[in-house]
């Protein structure tokens, strides 16, 4: 009796022993990712230490990216400034009662 209680016992250890490893492992892979992250991000604010460390190669490749970001961040900022409708003119008309500036006038008109 006391041999198989031994046995379940040290069989349980062995199992806590992989599970602790495994988020051992988990714990490091997440530290990693989160260090990764950080560098990331100071790297895309324009981190001067970060930006030195880049190869010219890269540089050019993150300018690109920050470009293409912006672009698209100026279009979503141009489409919210166009009328709801054509989307081609400048908002002018405010609407009641809600009071969003969503129409341009010849829109509105139509609308009205």
């Amino acid at each position: 009796r006391d041999h198989a209680s031994d046995h379940r016992r040290r069989s349980s250890e062995a199992q806590l022993q992989r599970a602790a490893a495994l988020q051992e492992a988990a714990l490091e892979e997440a530290r990693t990712e989160a260090a990764q992250l950080r560098r990331d991000l100071l790297r895309l604010r324009g981190d001067p230490q970060e930006l030195a460390a880049l190869p010219t190669g890269a540089l050019h490749q993150l300018q690109q990216e920050l470009s293409a970001a912006l672009r698209s961040v100026h279009g979503e900022l141009e489409a919210r400034a166009k009328c709801c409708v054509c989307r081609e003119v400048e908002r002018q008309v405010l609407l009641r009662p809600c009071q969003h500036l969503a129409l341009c006038r010849a829109c509105a008109r139509r609308v009205d």
